[in-house]
Parts: C-alpha cells; sequence; structure tokens
C-alpha cells in the first residue's frame, strides 16, 4: 500500500479495520462485514479487469494510486449517509449497505467506471456526458460480477425511447442504443449485445477516437436537465 492509498483508508474510511489488496483494488471494510470478502475483491478486481479490456485504459497507472473502495461511516460525513460516489481515487460505500447482498459490487458496477472516463479522451470535451456513459457500461459490468445487466440496460433503453430527461438513463440508453446500431447487429439482438465484449469494446473506442475535441452532443442529443447543468461550460 502505497502513501496516498494508506491516507485515504485512514481520512475516508477510519472505522474500517480490515483490508484487502489487489493490483487495481484496495477493499477496506469493518469487523461486522457480513459476506465474504475474499469473494467480493475478487469481484470488484473482475470489473477493473473487464474495464481495462474494454477502454485499453488504466486508471491504477494514471493516478498513480489503486482505487481505495470503503464503507464510510455517517461519523465521517458529518453524522449523515453518504451518496456512492468516486473521486479521484476512492469509492464511498454507505455504511447503510454494509447488509445488502449485492454490494458493493452493485454500486461499483457504476462507480468504478469513473476513473476510466476522467482517463479518457472523451473527459475535457465532453465531461457532462460522464453520468451517462458510466451508466452505459454498467449494464455490461453488472453481468461480469453475476448481477442483473439485462434488466439495468432495459431500464435505460425505455428511458432512452421515452425520452426521459435525466443526465444518467438517457444518455445511457442513447449510447447503447447507438453502440448496438455500430457494432451489434451480429449479436442479433439489443439484448444478445450485452454479452459482446468485443463489439462493446469497439464502440468505446469508437467514441476515443472521434469526440475527444469534438462534442458528443452531434452524435446524440442532450437531455434538458444535461444542458441546464452544463449550460455555457462547453462540456456536452
Amino acid at each position: 500500500m502505497n502513501k496516498a492509498e494508506k491516507k485515504t483508508w485512514q481520512e475516508r474510511y477510519s472505522y474500517c479495520t480490515e483490508l484487502l489488496e489487489r493490483p487495481d483494488i484496495v477493499f477496506v471494510y469493518p469487523r461486522e462485514f457480513s459476506r465474504t470478502s475474499e469473494v467480493v475483491v475478487e469481484k470488484l478486481q473482475e470489473i477493473m479487469d473487464y474495464l481495462k479490456y474494454i477502454t485499453g485504459l488504466n486508471p491504477t497507472y494514471s493516478f498513480k494510486q489503486r482505487t481505495v473502495v470503503g464503507y464510510r461511516h455517517p461519523d465521517n460525513e458529518g453524522g449523515k449517509e453518504c451518496q456512492p460516489g468516486w473521486l479521484p481515487n476512492w469509492v464511498n460505500i454507505p455504511w447503510n449497505y454494509l447488509k445488502k447482498p449485492d454490494e458493493p459490487m452493485d454500486a461499483c458496477s457504476h462507480e468504478l467506471v469513473h476513473p476510466f472516463f476522467r482517463c479518457s479522451p472523451l473527459h475535457y470535451r465532453n465531461e457532462g456526458w460522464g453520468e451517462g456513459f458510466c451508466d452505459f457500461l454498467r449494464g455490461p459490468v453488472k453481468r461480469v460480477v453475476g448481477l442483473d445487466g439485462a434488466n439495468w440496460w432495459q431500464t435505460m433503453l425505455e428511458a432512452a425511447k421515452d425520452g426521459k430527461d435525466s443526465e444518467y438513463h438517457y444518455p445511457a440508453g442513447q449510447f447503447a442504443l447507438m453502440a448496438y446500431e455500430k457494432f451489434g447487429q451480429r449479436s442479433g439482438s439489443i439484448e444478445a449485445f450485452l454479452n459482446d465484449s468485443d463489439g462493446i469494446r469497439a464502440f468505446v473506442r469508437y467514441l476515443f477516437s472521434n469526440f475527444e475535441y469534438v462534442s458528443l452532443s452531434t452524435l446524440i442529443m442532450p437531455s434538458p436537465k444535461m444542458e441546464k447543468k452544463w449550460m455555457g461550460k462547453d462540456k456536452i
């Protein structure tokens, strides 16, 4: 464990006494964690391995530290429960998620995409699309760790088709539809495309190659919420 990782553990997750390490993950948790921690940390590393393949990026190298995933006690959050979230280079898991059977994998199916987006060519010009990008990849990431990625993608697709005003679901569904249109026809259906790692990888690389300096709004119409949040910032 390097100094940055240790500092993150001590300052953000002081109620977590236990530690497991993998090449890209430091998982810290309290003694009362009720599931098999070795299985959990392996699944978190599986997420990182999958995303490294899909994106060709390595946030551990870029940030010069592994991602610390930890349960954050309300005392560390001013007396209230935190929300799942990522900043370089940690993932907060709310303390009240301790007994949820699919956690921290479910929260991390979104949050662990964030470091890859931050390191990607999309981030500078298209920062406003980050949440949608993470929710798009959340579907296949869920599948990788044994969660229901198909139902997740269906929710995203319905949001896109209905024009739901969201910074998350609407753009995620638009990404899924565009990915299938461009690289998923061989799968036979958009549901089957969820399992096509090579097709998803090709779409992500297409975005990286073509939209480093070009607005993604030339490809997909942003939602009103996105436009309002990022108005005048030239980030969508």
